[in-house]
Parts: C-alpha cells; sequence; structure tokens
C-alpha cells in the first residue's frame, strides 16, 4: 500500500508513470493538493503524491521533503506552494538531477520580507494566538473573488496552527532558507520553472522576480490570481495545470 498519507492517484500504480511530489506550505498540509486531484496532471503518465511535512522548524520541514524524495527510490518531478516551493527548489539543489528531473515552484516566498518589524512582530503575535485572527480577515490577503467563499472557508477550517518557531521564522528579516538557495539549480535552465500569483497579498510578486533571477529560471507570473487562488480558483487552476503539463511534458 501506498505510505504517503495523501497519495491523490489512490491506484497507487507503481512503476507506470512519472511522480510529482507536491510540497505544501505555511498553515496546511497534503490535503492542500487535493483540487488537482480531478485535473489531466494527475492522470498517466503522471501520479501525484502530496505528502504532509514535519513544519516544527524550517530545518525540519527541510529534512522531511528530503526524506520524503528519497524514500521513493526513483527519479521524481516536485512541485512546492508558497513554503513548500522554497523546500523544492532546496531538495532539488540538494539531491541533485538525476533524482529531481524536474522542479516547479508556486507563489514562494524568497528574499527580504516585507513590511516594517513591528508589523511582523504584531502579525507574529496574531499568528500564534489565532482566535484573533477571524477568517473574514485572514482569508482575503490569499484569494481573490475568483475563489468561490465555500471553497475559501473549507479550506479555512482545515488549517493547521504552526509551531512558534516556525512563526517567528517566516516574519524574520528574511523568509526561511532564502540564504541558502543562491545559485541556479543544478537541473538547469530547462528543468525549473518559478510560478507566480498576480494578484498576491500574502506573498510579493517581486518574491518571484527575484527567485527567477538568483536561479536564473524562466517565470511565468499567472496574473489577477491571488496566492491560493492559483489551486483553489477554477479559471486560475486551469491555467496552472496547462503550464505544468507543457513544463513535465
Amino acid at each position: 500500500k501506498c505510505t504517503v498519507r495523501y497519495c491523490l492517484g489512490c491506484a497507487c500504480f507503481k512503476g507506470s508513470g512519472m511522480k510529482i511530489i507536491c510540497f505544501h506550505g505555511f498553515g496546511v498540509r497534503g490535503f492542500y493538493w487535493e483540487p488537482l486531484l480531478a485535473t489531466s496532471l494527475n492522470k498517466r503518465p503522471y501520479r501525484l503524491l502530496a505528502p504532509d511535512l514535519d513544519f516544527t522548524t524550517p530545518e525540519t520541514a527541510l529534512v522531511s521533503a528530503v526524506e520524503t524524495v528519497q524514500r521513493e527510490n526513483e527519479a521524481v518531478f516536485l512541485l512546492g506552494h508558497s513554503f513548500g516551493g522554497v523546500l523544492a527548489g532546496m531538495v532539488a539543489r540538494e539531491l541533485g538531477p538525476e533524482i529531481v528531473k524536474k522542479v516547479v515552484i508556486l507563489a514562494a516566498p524568497y528574499g527580504t520580507t516585507p513590511g516594517s518589524l513591528l508589523a511582523r512582530k504584531i502579525t507574529a503575535f496574531l499568528l500564534r494566538h489565532d482566535w484573533l485572527l477571524p477568517d473574514f480577515i485572514t482569508r482575503p490577503r490569499f484569494f481573490t473573488s475568483a475563489t468561490p467563499g465555500s471553497l475559501q472557508k473549507q479550506l479555512w477550517q482545515r488549517t493547521v496552527k504552526e509551531s512558534s518557531i516556525l512563526i517567528k521564522a517566516l516574519v524574520g528579516d528574511e523568509y526561511p532558507l532564502s540564504a541558502r538557495l543562491t545559485q541556479p539549480l543544478p537541473q538547469g535552465f530547462g528543468n525549473t520553472l518559478i510560478i507566480g500569483a498576480g494578484a498576491d497579498k500574502a506573498v510579493p510578486r517581486e518574491s518571484a522576480l527575484t527567485l527567477a533571477e538568483v536561479l536564473r529560471s524562466p517565470l511565468q507570473i499567472i496574473e489577477n490570481a491571488g496566492h491560493n487562488d492559483l489551486l483553489y480558483a477554477p479559471e486560475f487552476r486551469g491555467r496552472l495545470v496547462t503550464l505544468l503539463i507543457n513544463f513535465f511534458r
């Protein structure tokens, strides 16, 4: 049986296609990738795997991401969203092109953290006491009206409260692991893709621009999409799937 908690292919047809391992971001787990279940990205020759990572600290997140890929004992593609996108880049660098053939990084927080130190401290306090953050206030930072309100609420009801260590790291002067992702990936230009969300209020689009420049990678911006719209808004999800299929082909 498949040992990954969220094996989105469900048929577990080992050896019959290329595995795409999906790394989730802050506040969610493998369930975040469920909107891709019914898309053509999850049909042969591809199979989506969406594990839960250990988000106790940035370092445990990276270790669990590396170990997840190593357990497959075969070459894979990587797809990461938000902090999971940074993890995908780090894993691709550490394991090399023989294990990680291609990598896609979606709406990843990279480089200098925006906002004043005071504003970031307030954000950290509110995140540690999430009862102070009702969903009707937080959701507009991650979605636009393109994602139905019912889907927004469903995802927010499943969110995970992260550790104080990870929260502190995410509101520091620099996004976690940025200082360790400063060179082009060994997979090469044609096997790395950065995708940004044009209307992202959670991660500035400048993060995607900077990361693409640092990694010397192709960049695609999906205009008018919010941070989570990339997967949860039908119109933007369709564009994303087309981009991914063309890239992984």
